[in-house]
Formats: C-alpha cells, structure tokens, sequence
C-alpha cells in the first residue's frame, strides 16, 4: 500500500502495488450453454 487514506472509502487503484506476484494454470471446466 503506497499511501494510507484517512477513509477506507478514499482508496485509489493506484495506491496498491502488486510484488512478487506468480499466476499459475487456469481451472478449466466444463460448460454448458
């Protein structure tokens, strides 16, 4: 969190910052339509 806002309602995407972060395989799964 770069910043900390007086209110939590005062929160901006740009004050988080993502580190480190590793993704893995999406879950697949059947669907019908």
């Amino acid at each position: 969190i770069k910043r900390k806002p007086d209110s939590l309602f005062d929160y901006q995407f740009e004050d988080f910052e993502v580190l480190d972060y590793q993704c893995h395989p999406a879950i697949k799964a059947p669907v019908s339509v």
